[in-house]
């Protein structure tokens, strides 16, 4: 039992047991507000005193709301004790305190529910709705999408994500960088999306929720976009300063203004000093606070980050600039004269400010792939107004067109597209023919032929006749949509290569500040002790070792970068699934990209996958019976009109073309991938393979299995009827295999890939068709669940296993398997399950798919190896570890110009992935020679699907 308010344990429990049922107190969140506490160094003792008091399971403390929540059997009167050990003061905040009796020694409760952490409220009707992407099967699950701002390092996204895996309700949550949005999983009953915002907001990023009807995914190209020109108004202001601090600081002298320049205005402080001074100071506290901003935040939640190192750097820098001048004007210029470095601080912040317009730009163009798909959207329609004829609306007339917005089009809207226009949405086609060029969703190059009943896609283009569509979709729920969502969404599930790059930036920071003032140390004992030359020390131009000292210290201070460890995974995960996108193949997830480039088995369905799919009636045959072969075609196309198996759509379509009678089923029950049973015209019927009715009792005698066995060693796939109790007859299909099939399966085979054709087909067609693609592994007669079972096996031998599919009896074997690939033409139920989506039915998609995975992981190995190799190398170099014997170093300046490049450079690397082509196709002739039907590399273009009624549920 779950009871909301203020009533006290005691008096619940009683109420209970005055029924005759027995209660104990399971647990509560009590919310406490906590006065005094002024540091995190206070929140954390607050959380350390409530985690150890008797009964509590869980504390946590908000600085910025002065609230400790806590979860557990404790009493109020302990927790107020121990808050009040530390100095502070609390007290209940009755909004949010609930309790929880069990229920025994009875009818058994129902499962019970775990309160929100923020009182029980009414969901406010005027925030902003919430983009569902999931919903569990007990309907409490479901999906927020949360856009964020501020975030500029990983550090960032663990304090978002850490914030919110805070609340109660919360399932799951997952935090993109790159894309600058998160996916919080909650429980509807216990938690409402706006306090996700309000969690943001209280660390100090902005938020704001996604609905379902914001084109979010063309917004994070416009996000960078604005990023690109904010950080270069900052970096131009700032060269306004930066560029007469250099000319003062390091021209000048050498010029003949230098006597004027030097003259002192006090003893000890010259009109050079104090330009420089002047010049230093807007750049560094007004260029330079947003770095100030953004470091108080990382460290007041317990983390620190990127801009604490460019604050502690310039920081000290210009602390120690304004130590030195004091001290030669308080000396009369015997101590500190010319030891200031105020340029050291403009120039750093300069050319980090440098760094970040460059690299929000590069990083603008890796989601480009996104924000072409969002220009295939045309902004407007020509909106049909029609004249039904009769009540059926079968019938009409155009009577007037009139142009609207796409947001405001409604599904049955009638649209009419002309010729050299594009489709504005996805519909079926009502009336006119025409050509439709679909390359922009399938890349396929050529025109394909529409007239009424076909399906059209948003965004392609009507070539030469006049269209009438149906709008069956608009908004989120149009094809575009779904891919841009997919594309999108798959930042949001990181490889797990990453889970090191994030280990390790937890220990950077504190790591790097620890060997800056190591290195400012060990400097500065040499120095004193005379440990070099006199030389040696004036070499870098500095008038005072105890400069240089400070000088190696904040050097290592501003060359670190973390931020280059977390762009290594992200960046090439989004620019990869731009290119996957181009090419026809959709990934789901960075995860789902490392483990397809771990694949070493690939298991394909036959029907659909390795075969055409264009199933073609080639003999129908009657055994004992009266029916004629017309007549026993005409009842199976009547049954099979129910099925979505392609086996049975050929058939259904066969029949139909032939104009013969059919008539609707009864008591139809279908079993995936073996047959089905029914009545037709009050007949009995079962239809199916072999085991099928086998089950039913039925068995081929010699004369029926010698008509039946000839067609199955052609590669014929036969479908068995009985009628009544008795085996009537069969009818036999044809089927071709794609022709880039054997090219494919002969270059997995070439990569060292394990090969396997799993069909619910007979033996004997399967081995056929085996034979033909030269596939030595085949697995007949597999009902679904066999196909899994399969895979597990070959897991179990440690295979990486990929299974290929297109059905709806392959999607257990899609979700088993580690990587589920479905092909474009494929069921609803396969593309939902499937990790991975071929967008075209070709083959090639395969190769591509693997190929491209490969890469990706390659790419981004180089990219650890590029950011863990600047800060090994860098670090040392800025630390002056070469200077004794090269006489190599790094000036502060130049340091922290080599740490706002290093992110730069990995995300100009993760766009190298743009030049990816696909590999041609070759075939095993004796030798590997290029196959005839050999598969172009794809162009540049956004390929999406193929089909609409495939993709429902992308």
């Amino acid at each position: 039992a779950t009871v909301y308010g203020t009533a006290t344990v005691e008096a619940l429990v009683a109420a209970v047991e005055a029924t005759g049922k027995k209660a104990t107190f399971e647990g509560a969140e009590v919310r406490l507000h906590v006065e005094g506490m002024m540091c995190n160094g206070c929140r954390t003792k607050v959380e350390k005193v409530l985690s150890v008091v008797d009964g509590v399971e869980k504390a946590s403390v908000d600085l910025e709301a002065e609230r400790a929540t806590v979860y557990g059997t404790a009493t109020l009167e302990s927790l107020v004790a121990a808050v009040a050990a530390t100095g502070k003061k609390a007290q209940l905040e009755s909004v949010g305190s609930w309790v929880q009796p069990k229920v025994s020694s009875g009818d058994e409760a129902p499962p019970s529910t775990i309160p929100s952490k923020a009182s029980p409220r009414r969901l406010d009707m005027e925030a902003p709705s919430v983009h569902l992407l999931r919903r569990a099967s007990d309907g409490v699950e479901e999906t927020a999408l949360i856009a964020i701002e501020g975030m500029t390092c990983d550090t960032c996204r663990g304090l978002v994500e850490s914030a919110l895996s805070g609340l109660v309700g919360v399932f799951s949550v997952t935090v993109s960088t790159m894309e600058k949005k998160g996916q919080v999983n909650y429980d509807k009953t216990l938690l409402n999306p706006s306090l996700c915002i309000d969690a943001i907001k209280a660390i100090g990023y902005g938020a704001k929720l996604i609905g379902s009807d914001e084109k979010f995914v063309s917004s994070t190209n416009e996000s960078y976009k604005v990023e690109a020109a904010m950080w270069r108004r900052q970096f131009i202001g700032s060269c306004a300063f930066s560029v007469p601090i250099f000319v003062l600081a390091m021209v000048a002298p050498h010029t003949p203004i230098r006597q004027a320049i030097a003259a002192e205005l006090v003893p000890g402080l010259s009109v050079r000093v104090v330009l420089i001074w002047l010049l230093v100071t807007p750049v560094q506290f007004g260029f330079g606070l947003q770095f100030y901003r953004r470091a108080y935040r990382s460290i007041l939640h317990g983390s620190a980050n990127m801009d604490v190192l460019v604050a502690l750097g310039t920081s000290a820098a210009y602390g120690y600039s304004v130590f030195s001048t004091c001290l030669s004007i308080a000396t009369h210029g015997r101590m500190g004269q010319d030891q200031a470095c105020f340029e050291t601080a403009s120039m750093l912040i300069t050319f980090i400010l440098l760094g970040k317009c460059l690299e929000a730009q590069a990083k603008r163009k890796t989601s480009e792939a996104v924000s072409k798909l969002v220009k295939l959207q045309p902004p407007s329609a020509l909106r049909s107004i029609v004249k039904y004829k009769d009540s059926h609306q079968n019938e009409w007339d155009e009577i007037d067109t009139c142009r609207v917005q796409v947001s405001e089009l409604h599904r049955d809207d009638i649209l009419k597209v002309l010729p050299g226009s594009q489709v504005p949405a996805d519909g079926l086609v009502v009336r006119g023919a025409s050509t439709v060029d679909e390359s922009m969703i399938t890349g396929e190059p050529l025109p394909v032929a529409k007239t009424v009943g076909d399906q059209v896609v948003g965004g392609t283009m009507n070539v030469n006749g006049a269209l009438w569509l149906s709008v069956t979709a608009v908004g989120s729920e149009t094809v575009l949509a779904k891919i841009m969502r997919v594309v999108g969404d798959a930042q949001l599930r990181r490889p797990h290569i990453q889970a090191f790059a994030d280990k390790v930036s937890g220990y950077f920071v504190p790591t790097v500040i620890s060997l800056a003032v190591l290195t400012w140390a060990v400097w500065a004992v040499v120095v004193a002790e005379d440990g070099m030359s006199l030389e040696m020390l004036s070499m870098p131009g500095y008038h005072d070792a105890r400069t240089l000292a400070f000088m190696f210290g904040c050097a290592v201070l501003v060359i670190a970068c973390p931020c280059a460890m977390g762009l290594a995974t992200p960046t090439a995960v989004m620019v990869g699934s731009g290119v996957g996108a181009d090419n026809g193949i959709l990934f789901k997830g960075g995860d789902i990209l490392e483990k397809a480039s771990l694949i070493n088995t690939f298991v394909f369905d036959k029907t659909g996958t390795l075969t055409s799919c264009q199933l073609e009636v080639c003999d129908v045959n009657v055994w004992g019976s009266t029916a004629t072969a017309e007549e026993l075609l005409s009842l199976v196309a009547s049954a099979e009109s129910l099925s979505e198996h392609p086996i049975g759509r050929a058939i259904y379509h066969h029949a139909k073309a032939a104009g013969l009678r059919l008539v609707q089923p009864a008591s139809f029950q279908a079993c995936a991938g073996q047959g089905l049973s029914c009545r037709v015209a009050d007949a009995s019927l079962v239809i199916g393979n072999r085991e099928w009715l086998l089950r039913h009792g039925f068995t081929l005698n010699k004369a029926q299995e010698g008509s039946v066995a000839p067609l199955e060693a052609r590669g014929h796939t036969v479908v068995l009827v009985a009628m009544e109790g008795e085996l009537t007859g069969m009818v036999a299909l044809s089927d071709k295999t794609k022709p880039e099939a054997a090219a494919a399966i002969a270059q997995l085979q070439m990569w060292g890939m394990d090969v396997w054709m799993v069909s619910g087909d007979n033996s004997r067609t399967a081995s056929h068709v085996a034979e033909q693609l030269k596939i030595k592994n085949v697995f007949a007669e597999a009902k679904p669940t066999d196909k899994s079972e399969k895979i597990q096996e070959l897991q179990r031998k440690g295979r990486v296993v990929a299974m290929v599919g297109d059905g709806i009896n392959d999607a257990p074997a899609l979700a088993q398997a580690d990587v589920g690939i479905a092909i474009g033409g494929g069921t609803d139920v396969a593309i939902e399950t499937a990790d991975v989506v071929l967008l075209k039915t070709s083959l090639a998609g395969v190769i591509i798919t693997t190929h491209l995975a490969r890469a990706v992981m390659h790419r981004i190995r180089l990219n650890f190896v590029w950011a863990f190799g600047y800060n090994l190398v860098g670090i040392p170099l800025a630390a002056g570890v070469f200077y004794p014997v090269w006489h190599v170093h790094l000036p502060p300046m130049f340091a922290g110009a080599a740490m706002a490049l290093s992110s730069l450079s990995v995300v100009c690397s993760s766009l190298l992935l743009r030049l990816y082509r696909p590999p041609a196709l070759r075939e095993e002739a004796g030798h590997h020679s290029p196959n005839r039907f050999l598969e172009q590399p794809v162009p540049c273009r956004v390929g999406l699907l193929n089909s609409m009624p495939t993709i429902d549920r992308v």
